[in-house]
């Protein structure tokens, strides 16, 4: 007998609108819904994507909807209780730790971690402690100042310049990342003790774990995709964004521009203008090399450059 699953997640807008287009391709049946921007179903698979932000998916056996449809890899919810390769019931503290800024052009890689005590979940939860990628910039700076007040914290911010001298050595993000969330799980024990700690899987696990020191390789350490779904996760999540949006501000506020989120045109434009006002060996204090972004934007400079002739 199938067994009925739950699937749910507070998702942007944006990542709304994409689940609806591939809900559509897959030819799935609109109808009207209560409180709902859209609700769908083809067969056994019901998806609602409330006004609120919240998508809940429900069917028998949804994981491998989840997965080969939808792209994710998750840990949900099945029979009301969450699907998880290990048991967190016994935790009584644990570390979370997430990044901000790998995905911006523009700006440091910032990594934090949250100590959490069982008896903050509720607290947390209740003013809207979650996933950063859902709560806007305004909220963001809020939920941080609040957090640093609540719980042990600790941040490791990585500027432009000195991430792109670390990446020409490295060579690889994940190892990066690891080696900053490495660091921030150490520092956090140099201040408390503490025997678990929880990430987001966001490459070879034993990256992670390969950078850890002496006291990080004591503690049992856990990686799942998509680990926001945690409230330590989610909490260090804030933090990271709220470090990374303040620190592009300073950036910005230093070069007299305005230096935006993400790596879309606009940022190319921005760019551009950089590059322009202040040179191509500019770009390094203020942007990550690697991406695409810089190539683009620095062959369309030299094409632009007038040529000095020779008299």
């Amino acid at each position: 007998m199938s067994q009925f699953e739950t699937y749910t997640e507070v998702i942007t807008k944006e990542r709304g609108k994409e689940i609806k287009n591939l809900l559509a391709l897959k030819e799935f049946n609109f109808f009207e819904k209560d409180h709902a921007i859209y609700a769908a179903r083809l067969e056994n698979v019901t998806v609602i994507f409330y006004k609120k932000g919240k998508i809940v998916i429900q069917g028998p056996n949804i994981e491998e909807f989840l997965r080969d449809i939808l792209g994710i890899e998750y840990p949900f919810k099945r029979g009301g209780q969450q699907k998880l390769d290990w048991d967190r019931s016994h935790w009584t503290t644990w570390i979370g730790t997430d990044e901000s800024g790998k995905g911006d052009y523009f700006g440091p890689l910032v990594v934090a971690g949250v100590k959490m005590d069982r008896n903050d979940v509720d607290l947390l939860s209740s003013v809207g402690v979650k996933d950063s990628k859902s709560v806007s910039d305004t909220e963001i700076d809020k939920l941080s100042g609040f957090l640093k007040g609540q719980v042990s914290w600790n941040i490791v911010a990585i500027g432009p310049e000195r991430y792109n001298d670390l990446y020409k050595n490295i060579r690889n993000v994940n190892k990066l990342l690891a080696w900053g969330h490495a660091r921030v799980i150490e520092n956090i024990l140099e201040k408390v003790p503490c025997n678990y700690a929880f990430t987001d899987q966001f490459g070879d696990k034993s990256f992670v774990k390969k950078a850890l020191m002496e006291k990080g390789k004591k503690i049992e350490l856990y990686q799942e995709p998509k680990a926001e779904s945690d409230v330590a996760v989610a909490a260090a999540s804030i933090l990271a964004r709220s470090e990374f949006l303040s620190r592009l501000k300073c950036l910005g506020k230093k070069y007299d521009m305005t230096l935006p989120k993400g790596a879309s045109e606009k940022v190319e434009i921005s760019a551009r203008k950089f590059v322009e006002k202040y040179g191509d060996d500019k770009l390094k204090k203020v942007a990550k090399l690697h991406f695409r972004t810089t190539k683009k934007v620095l062959s369309e400079h030299w094409e632009i450059r007038p040529v000095k002739r020779r008299h």
